[in-house]
C-alpha cells in the first residue's frame, strides 16, 4: 500500500510539471542579407528568416541610409524603388518579436543610368535595324520581310554640318514614297515639304513658317501637273516645355477650322482631341523608351503606325499627326502600356526590361518583338 501512494504521487507530480510548462520565447535569430536585380533606380533586397525555434512571430523594418521605409512586414523581401542612379546606398533591416530584435545591413551601389540606343527591332516575320551618325542622330532604318520582299521599306536621313536635317527619305520596292524636306534660314526652320505618293501620283503639303507659333500649309495634289487644292492657316500654342499643347488650323478656302488639343505628363503624351472631338489617351511605364529616336514624316516600318515614338497608334489620327510637323518628331519619356479611344482600351503592351530599365521584349495582341539596344 505504501508502494501505490507513492506511484500516485509522483504521477500527481509529473502531469502538474507537464501542464504547467510555458516555452521560453527567445528574440528573433540572426539573419543575412542579400541585394539582387540591381538597376538603375530600384534593387531587390531578400533576408534570411530571424524566426528561431522558440521565437515567436517575427516582423521587419526596412531603413534606407537610415530612413524609415517601411514597417511590420511579414515577409522576407522588398522591392525598393525610385533610387537615384550610381550611388552608395545602405540598406538595413530590422527584425522584432515580443522579446526583443536583431538587425542586418548591406551596402549597394544602383547602375549608372546609361543612354542605349535602339538598333534592330526583331519579329517573327522580320526585322528592322537601325544606324545612327555620330552625333546619335538616326541615319536609317531598314525594315526587312522575311519572304515578302515588296513589305521591304528603308528610311534614310541626311543632315547638314550643323547637325540639322535635311531629307528623310522613305520608300518601298513598287509602292509609294514618304519624304520630308527642310529648309532653314539663320539656323531657323523656315520651310518644309512633305510629299506622300508616288513620282507622278503624289500630294504635297508644304510648310512656310511665319514664326515659331505659325505656319501656313498649302495643299497640292500632282498628277502631271501641280494641282492646288486648299490653304491652311495653323496657330500653335506650347506649354513651357516646348512641348504643342493646342494647334488650331484655318482652312482659307471652306472657312472650316480644326482644332487639335494636346496633353502631357512626365513629356509623355498622354491625351489627344481631334477636331472630330475623339479622345485618344495613351498611359505609361515608368521605364525608359525603347523608341530612341524621333519618329519622322515617313519614319517606321510596313503596319506600324510610327509616328510621336509611339508604334500602332491607331491609323486615322496616324494620318492626322503626319501633317503636323511639331507633333510627329515628338519623344516620350517612357513606353506605352495602353491605347483608349474614347475611353476604350483598343490595345495593350507588356514587356521585359533589362538592368538599365530599357525593355528588351515588348508583346502586343499576340505579336513579340524583340529589342536590342548599342
Amino acid at each position: 500500500m505504501k508502494y501505490s501512494y507513492i506511484f500516485l504521487l509522483l504521477l500527481v507530480i509529473s502531469c502538474n510539471t507537464e501542464d504547467d510548462y510555458t516555452p521560453i520565447n527567445t528574440s528573433p535569430i540572426d539573419f543575412s542579407i542579400s541585394v539582387e536585380n540591381i538597376t538603375t533606380n530600384s534593387v531587390e533586397v531578400n533576408w534570411t528568416s530571424a524566426r528561431g525555434e522558440n521565437s515567436s512571430a517575427v516582423l521587419y523594418a526596412i531603413y534606407l541610409n537610415n530612413h524609415l521605409i517601411v514597417s511590420e512586414l511579414d515577409q522576407e523581401s522588398y522591392h525598393l524603388q525610385e533610387l537615384n542612379d550610381d550611388q552608395l546606398y545602405s540598406v538595413k533591416i530590422i527584425a522584432t518579436n515580443e522579446s526583443g530584435s536583431s538587425e542586418a545591413s548591406q551596402e549597394f551601389t544602383t547602375l549608372e543610368n546609361v543612354a542605349l540606343f535602339l538598333n534592330r527591332y526583331e519579329l517573327i516575320d522580320g526585322e528592322t535595324l537601325l544606324e545612327y551618325n555620330a552625333n546619335q542622330n538616326i541615319q536609317k532604318l531598314r525594315y526587312t520581310h522575311s519572304t515578302e520582299y515588296y513589305y521591304n521599306k528603308t528610311t534614310s536621313y541626311i543632315y547638314d554640318t550643323e547637325n540639322r536635317i535635311l531629307t528623310e527619305t522613305g520608300s518601298m520596292p513598287m509602292w509609294d514614297f514618304k519624304e520630308a524636306t527642310y529648309t532653314y534660314e539663320s539656323n531657323i526652320n523656315t520651310n518644309i515639304l512633305l510629299r506622300d505618293g508616288l513620282a507622278d501620283a503624289r500630294a504635297e503639303h508644304e510648310i512656310d513658317f511665319i514664326d515659331e507659333l505659325s505656319y501656313v500649309r498649302t495643299e497640292y495634289y500632282i498628277d502631271m501637273y501641280r494641282n492646288y487644292i486648299a490653304t491652311h492657316n495653323v496657330s500653335l500654342f506650347k506649354d513651357s516645355n516646348g512641348n504643342v499643347t493646342k494647334i488650331i488650323s484655318f482652312n482659307v478656302d471652306d472657312n472650316i477650322e480644326s482644332t487639335y488639343i494636346f496633353e502631357y505628363d512626365n513629356n509623355n503624351l498622354t491625351k489627344i482631341i481631334d477636331p472630330q472631338n475623339n479622345v485618344f489617351e495613351m498611359v505609361y511605364d515608368n521605364y525608359s523608351n525603347f523608341h530612341t529616336y524621333p519618329s519622322g514624316f515617313s519614319n517606321g516600318w510596313v503596319g506600324v503606325n510610327d509616328c510621336a515614338s509611339l508604334l500602332f497608334l491607331d491609323a486615322a489620327l496616324t494620318k492626322k499627326l503626319r501633317l503636323l510637323p511639331s507633333v510627329f518628331n515628338h519623344v516620350n519619356t517612357n513606353n506605352p502600356i495602353e491605347y483608349k479611344i474614347n475611353g476604350a482600351t483598343y490595345r495593350s503592351f507588356e514587356y521585359e526590361y533589362n538592368m538599365y530599365n530599357y525593355p528588351t521584349k515588348l508583346t502586343t495582341d499576340g505579336l513579340d518583338i524583340n529589342l536590342f539596344y548599342d
